[in-house]
């Protein structure tokens, strides 16, 4: 059985074209023709993601997602996905600084550090 493939939405356009050469032709077919100018790609493709160009270009990101999966793809990290990622961190976070009412000041401190570092 053949593997699904997947386009990751958090990366950059640049990253998903070279794993994936055929999103080019999807791309353009959408209306991102400057896909194909190598320049381009190589230039704004490393810094744009893209729900950033379907912002840019006025595209809607559900179009998108719809012809990547009719071409067969999997897609990942969509802002809906990344959201409901992060709500489901906030909750858990809350839930630790609940149970952490019976802790020394200075163990609260070190939890707070920790839950800092990881946003």
């Amino acid at each position: 059985m053949m593997e699904k493939k997947t386009i990751d939405l958090s990366k950059s356009v640049y990253d998903i074209v070279n794993a994936n050469p055929e999103v080019k032709d999807i791309m353009c077919d959408l209306g991102f023709t400057e896909i194909v100018k190598p320049i381009m790609l190589n230039t704004m493709g490393k810094m744009m993601t893209i729900p950033k160009g379907a912002r840019v270009k006025e595209i809607p990101l559900s179009t998108i997602i719809d012809a990547f999966e009719l071409s067969g793809f999997e897609v990942i990290n969509t802002p809906e996905q990344l959201q409901k990622q992060q709500e489901e961190k906030m909750k858990a976070l809350s839930a630790d600084l609940g149970k952490s009412s019976d802790l020394s000041s200075s163990d609260r401190e070190a939890l707070l550090k920790s839950y800092v570092q990881r946003l």
